[in-house]
């Protein structure tokens, strides 16, 4: 049966309501049976879900028509394949019982992460992140720098006597070689954990266009020239939403765990069978 581009369409979005629907557990309106398979039903909803679930490149260049119909084709074989397997005993094989131990580990416990994840982390607890993000940014500031970079402690006085006598900062560094000195040394914004702690305590210490006196760092000795000095910019929700929601669920996860593994004893052993001292 030929199926037109509306019905694609209606398709992609039903996938992405059924998407909803599964995470609450909650029953799929619309969903259809398209297929059985003795007293089997497959769901319209199943289907769909496996279409979008296909990496991008599968589906890339291939019409949906043709992807839906092999991915319910594959749906039905793989069915009459296991109701062979389960006639012929081999759900009581040691590797098949194996395998569907684990598989049912891996789903029970992805159900289990799942719920904490959706207990801990929403769009309100991103919301919330992100206004501790701003009060810890609040009364910050970042620097701007430039650099020279002295072979030694002799250079680098030569250095600050010429430019105390006039020369260019700039000019001075871009005459020498260092990483950084074809751009006048110039080091962008910056602040604490971001730059080497004696640059930063040397440059919070000046006045802009102040020029420091020599110092050494564990890469040599060193002239900074403060710049400008702006509030700590903190880009907009929109554009930290995913980097905080990605943060918040490694959190949860981290901390679910960390909990199991506190009430619950574990042993572990050495790769011949000993046991490992302390181990949990």
């Amino acid at each position: 049966m030929k199926r037109t581009a509306p019905f694609a369409a209606a398709l992609a979005g039903a996938a992405l309501w059924a998407a909803a629907c599964a995470a609450q557990d909650a029953p799929i309106p619309g969903d259809a049976v398209v297929a059985r398979i003795g007293a089997e039903d497959i769901m319209l909803s199943e289907i769909i879900g496996a279409v979008y679930a296909l990496p991008e490149e599968a589906r890339a260049g291939r019409a949906f028509e043709e992807i839906y119909d092999r991915t319910l084709q594959e749906r039905i074989d793989r069915s009459l394949a296991a109701r062979a397997a389960i006639a012929e005993g081999l759900r009581e094989t040691p590797a098949v019982a194996r395998a569907l131990a684990e598989a049912e580990r891996g789903i029970l416990a992805d159900a289990w992460m799942r719920g904490r994840i959706a207990a801990r982390v929403s769009e309100d607890a991103a919301r919330e992140r992100y206004g501790a993000i701003l009060a810890d940014a609040a009364g910050k500031t970042e620097l701007r720098a430039r650099r020279i970079r002295a072979a030694d402690r002799a250079q680098a006085r030569a250095l600050h006597e010429r430019i105390l006598a006039g020369e260019d900062f700039e000019e001075v560094a871009r005459g020498l070689d260092f990483p950084g000195a074809d751009k006048g040394g110039d080091l962008g914004y910056f602040s604490e954990g971001a730059m080497a702690p004696a640059i930063v305590q040397a440059a919070r210490a000046l006045a802009v266009g102040q020029v420091s006196e020599p110092f050494p760092t564990q890469y040599g000795w060193h002239l900074i020239r403060l710049e400008a000095v702006r509030p700590m910019p903190v880009p907009p929700f929109g554009e930290l939403r995913e980097s905080i929601l990605r943060a918040l669920t490694e959190e949860t996860v981290a901390a679910a765990l960390a909990r199991l593994r506190a009430a619950i004893p574990v042993e572990r052993f050495d790769r011949d069978g000993s046991p490992l001292d302390g181990a949990r």
